[in-house]
């Protein structure tokens, strides 16, 4: 009996392993669910289902996005790790997966051995925003000013991940400043047009670029080594005089974010590039270039292995610079 059971688990294991490349050559051939661990009508949001409509262009298969909001993004994340890994069930990644472990007691998902993540697919970023009325217009003028008024600027912080950033800012650029916390962008954002805050955090996109253009914010810099495209006259702090900021600048965690695409552990490598060199293709299609972009994103594609690297460098790091900002897991 054992050694009939035994011969007939090679056996199922064999078939299981030859069908894989059937799949992979049939993949898909029904719809994918596309789990979102964010709300709907957001950047992350719109920024899916422009994704998932343009993949079924490419493939011919609808991808339906499905919003499984909470516990921030574990509930989608963790539904997608224990969902079969046939390719029917995707993740639309964030940075959650890089965040979470630290930032969250009850987070349970390595974003690289319980997932199998298969393409970053867009990139935005951060930019410092002030009141117009600052007495500073560049990231250096604002940390001179900082320099010589230390605790005097107030920042509005809206979550506990901007606040490793610009503690990090604070560190090494060796500034002080007191941080208010808002309960999201919002009011954050608000408080610093009313003059009731100094400076935020402001994503690069299209309210940003018109709150500029009324003069109810000034943007001061890119938290990144370059220009974003969206806004080439905003300078990056990879332009600043201090080489503590430029050095900083090249951390992508600093004031990036991302959206990509992962699956659960055990996905077959085949289905993998099926998703993968779909996700390659809309780097060449102008509209998709041009609606990603017209929310501040910039159209991106990774192999599965640079995508890897990118999550367990940024975990890493984040868990660090967490630790030195004083934030604890909630």
């Amino acid at each position: 009996m054992r050694r009939h059971g035994l011969a007939t688990a090679v056996v199922l294991s064999v078939l299981s392993l030859c069908g894989q490349p059937a799949l992979a050559q049939n993949y898909p051939d029904k719809p994918v669910r596309l789990l979102l661990g964010n709300p709907p009508g957001g950047t992350t949001d719109i920024a899916a289902r422009v994704l998932a409509e343009k993949m079924r262009d490419v493939l011919g298969q609808s991808f339906i996005v499905e919003n499984r909001v909470g516990a921030g993004t574990q509930i989608a994340t963790q539904a997608v790790s224990a969902a079969r890994p046939d390719g029917y069930t995707l993740l639309y990644a964030t940075a959650g997966v890089v965040t979470g472990p630290t930032l969250m007691k009850a987070w349970t998902i390595d974003g690289t051995k319980h997932l199998t993540p298969i393409s970053q697919v867009a990139i935005g970023v951060n930019m410092v925003g002030a009141h117009p009325k600052q007495p500073y217009n560049t990231i250096d003028e604002w940390i001179a000013y900082m320099k010589a008024n230390p605790g005097k600027l107030n920042y509005a912080n809206i979550s506990a991940t901007d606040l490793v950033s610009f503690e990090m800012i604070k560190g090494a650029a060796n500034v002080k400043y007191e941080t208010v916390r808002f309960n999201g962008a919002v009011p954050a954002q608000n408080a610093v047009i009313a003059g009731q805050a100094d400076f935020y955090a402001a994503p690069v996109g299209s309210l940003t670029r018109s709150l500029v253009q009324a003069g109810q914010i000034k943007l001061l810099g890119i938290l990144a080594t370059e220009r974003s495209p969206m806004m080439p006259q905003v300078p990056s702090f990879g332009e600043s005089a201090l080489p503590e900021l430029r050095e900083l600048a090249k951390f992508s965690g600093l004031g990036h974010y991302w959206f990509g695409l992962a699956g659960p552990k055990g996905l077959p490598r085949g289905i993998v590039d099926v998703v993968h060199g779909a996700a390659s293709k809309l780097l060449t299609d102008a509209d998709y270039v041009k609606r990603v972009g017209d929310l501040g994103l910039v159209a991106s594609a990774t192999t599965p292995e640079a995508f890897t690297d990118l999550i367990i460098a940024e975990r890493s790091r984040f868990a660090v610079e967490a630790k030195k900002a004083g934030v604890e897991p909630q």
